[in-house]
C-alpha cells in the first residue's frame, strides 16, 4: 500500500532510533549509579545521542512531501488513530496536514519506532525482512 515511502526508510528509522533510545538507557543507568562500560557503549552507536535524531530528522527531510505524508500517515496507523482499512483516509489527512516541520514532528515521538512497526505490521509488512534489507 505504501507508494511513494520505501519501506527500508521506515526500518532505518526504527533501527536509529532505537539505537538513540539505547544510549539513553545507558545514560539513565549512569544518573542511577551504574557508570556504563566501554563494552556497554560499543553495543549502540557511537555517534547516537538520546536527544539527536539528526540522522533521521535528515532522512525525512530528504524525502519527497508525498513520501513524508505517507511516513505520518503510517506512523498515526501504527499509534491507533486509524486502522488498516482506513488507511486512505489516514493518507488523506496526512496530506491536507503536511508542513515542512514534518520531521521534528515525527522524532519527536518517543514511540516512533514502534508505531512505525506496528503501522508497517498493519499494512502486512514485515519488519524483519525489511530491517534485513538496509
Amino acid at each position: 500500500m505504501l507508494q511513494d515511502l520505501n519501506p527500508q526508510l521506515a526500518g532505518y528509522i526504527v533501527v536509529r532510533m532505537r539505537a538513540s533510545g539505547e544510549v539513553e538507557e545507558l545514560d539513565q543507568d549512569a544518573h542511577q549509579g551504574a557508570i556504563p562500560t566501554a563494552e556497554d557503549v560499543g553495543l549502540v552507536d557511537e555517534h547516537a545521542h538520546p536527544h539527536d535524531h539528526q540522522d533521521v530528522n535528515d532522512a525525512i527531510d530528504q524525502l519527497s512531501i508525498e513520501a513524508q505524508q505517507e511516513l505520518v500517515a503510517l506512523t498515526w496507523l501504527g499509534r491507533g488513530d486509524y486502522s488498516a482499512q482506513e488507511w486512505t483516509q489516514a493518507l488523506k489527512d496526512a496530506r491536507e496536514r503536511w508542513n515542512k516541520r514534518t520531521a521534528a514532528y515525527l522524532t519527536g515521538m518517543s514511540l516512533l519506532p514502534d508505531y512505525l512497526e506496528e503501522g508497517l505490521s498493519a499494512l502486512d509488512y514485515d519488519l524483519e525482512a525489511v530491517e534485513l534489507r538496509r
